[in-house]
């Protein structure tokens, strides 16, 4: 996990790609509209406003959501694909 220092209203793709922490040679929409910048938030998808979806995951489109107010610092979990799929499956 990476600990960074945010500015309120900073978009969280922004803070992601800061920390290193994208998807590499991604071509991000910026629009909410490709999902390539969907990111799981510890307990913030309702604080932010942004839920990606409906079914109660905390994924967010991190291309359009900023930094909620209040905040200066976010957690930043890394997770390879192995961590979520298994090693070896894709």
């Amino acid at each position: 996990m990476i600990t960074v220092e945010c500015r309120a209203g900073e978009n969280l793709l922004r803070v992601a790609e800061r920390c290193g922490v994208t998807v590499p040679n991604a071509e991000f929409c910026f629009e909410g509209s490709c999902c390539l910048c969907e990111m799981e938030v510890q307990g913030g998808a309702v604080e932010v406003g942004y839920r990606a979806d409906t079914s109660g995951a905390d994924l967010i489109r991190s291309c359009i959501c900023p930094v909620p107010k209040g905040r200066k610092i976010v957690d930043v979990n890394v997770l390879s694909e192995d961590n979520v799929w298994g090693e070896g499956v894709l």
